[in-house]
């Protein structure tokens, strides 16, 4: 029972009362525990965080030897521009921004993180990582046990951060150079979503050795515009990940295991006529992809299906899935008299697809045409096309 239940724990954004008796109930409840850290005033924000990792402590130790006990996992989400700063630069030591920011504070928050060794996942929410890309104040200890103190806590950090598998970027601007310094920070990362994040089209992300999910949710995309006094200037390009931006993920020498999931609210825009690796993309074993402003039509379907017929065992693999709120018929002779179900059968098999089915659906007001559709002849992995009727712009 006790694994079947999730439990957050807000630091609390005044001074307030904590106990050990009322963390540990909080323990004994779920075994996955999210703590959550908003924006606050830091003074406050570090005294009520270093409290909540003493009893913390306090309760784990405690059921360390209870009968029974299945180890807790937590999950942490930071929303805090400062403290953010461990999570998203190396060399910590000598810089006088972590000096500042653990200034004789947050002891039992290391020691717990010393305790547990790393997150089950990260989540870095609403963070501008270009503010964490200033180094040019340095710390010169005069006192040897200071700085063993301070090496030992960025020790413990680089054992977090090395260590992790899962990390999402909620609300976060990739704009600045800080993109490429991530897989260095987290080496280990196998699962990797972007939710509501700002993407720079041309920027870099490093290579990231172990993935084996990526996803990007409600993302944007912008373009460098105009530098005026140190100033960038970005102007939004269009809505959800380009292709340039998810081929950068996955297709890296580095890397060491196929990647299994790739799901993205995307722009498809003139990307299947661009030489992309696009068979190495479609042998992912599971892909879904929603695009709300390209117009798309039978054709961009054959030949994103096309790419698939020569993966060895296609039919066998899942469906890939398509979600889109514009398409149009290429075709203008077909009789305005054929209900559209009918019409969408017709263009599909013009353009040599099967129609494996079609069928109606709605949600919440809202209403969709689902067709399951593999090309006409040869092998191909199936797709499941989504046409959003009430949302978009389907001419037919």
């Amino acid at each position: 029972m006790r694994s079947e239940r999730k439990f957050k724990i807000y630091i609390p954004k005044s001074e307030q009362p904590l106990s050990h008796l009322s963390i540990l109930k909080m323990l004994m409840f779920s075994d996955k525990i999210t703590i959550v850290v908003s924006q606050n005033e830091l003074k406050v924000l570090k005294a009520n965080l270093d409290k909540l990792y003493d009893h913390l402590l306090w309760s784990l130790y405690h059921l360390k030897y209870e009968q029974g006990y299945n180890q807790t996992k937590f999950k942490f989400e930071l929303c805090h521009q400062v403290l953010a700063f461990i999570f998203s630069c190396i060399d910590l030591t000598y810089q006088t921004q972590f000096s500042n920011l653990i200034d004789g504070k947050l002891e039992h928050f290391f020691k717990f993180l010393e305790h547990i060794k790393s997150f089950e996942m990260i989540n870095l929410n609403n963070i501008d990582f270009n503010q964490h890309t200033d180094r040019k104040q340095y710390i010169k200890f005069s006192e040897s046990d200071k700085l063993q103190k301070y090496q030992n806590y960025e020790f413990i950090m680089n054992q977090i951060r090395e260590s992790l598998k899962e990390i999402k970027f909620t609300d976060c601007q990739f704009l600045g150079r800080l993109n490429s310094l991530f897989p260095l920070l987290y080496p280990s990362i196998e699962r990797l979503y972007f939710k509501s994040v700002r993407f720079d089209k041309n920027a870099l992300f490093g290579e990231y050795k172990n993935l084996m999910e990526l996803k990007f949710i409600h993302c944007q995309t912008y373009e460098y515009q105009d530098q005026m006094e140190n100033s960038q200037k970005y102007k939004l390009r269009n809505e959800g990940a380009t292709f340039d931006i998810i081929f950068r993920f996955i297709t890296n020498k580095a890397q060491t295991k196929p990647i299994n999931v790739v799901s993205a609210d995307v722009f498809f825009e003139n990307s299947l006529q661009l030489a992309y690796p696009w068979p190495y993309l479609m042998q992912t074993y599971n892909i879904s992809f929603r695009d709300t402003q390209t117009v798309f039509t039978f054709s961009m379907v054959h030949t994103l299906l096309s790419f698939t017929a020569h993966i060895e065992g296609a039919a066998k693999l899942p469906p890939i899935y398509l979600g889109v709120t514009n398409f149009k018929s290429e075709a203008r002779f077909i009789s305005k008299k054929i209900n559209q179900m009918d019409k969408l059968k017709i263009l599909a098999q013009i353009s040599e697809l099967r129609v494996v089915y079609i069928k109606t659906g709605q949600f919440k007001n809202r209403m969709f045409y689902n067709m399951r559709l593999k090309l006409s002849s040869g092998q191909s992995r199936i797709m499941i096309l989504t046409l959003d009727v009430s949302q978009g712009q389907i001419h037919i």
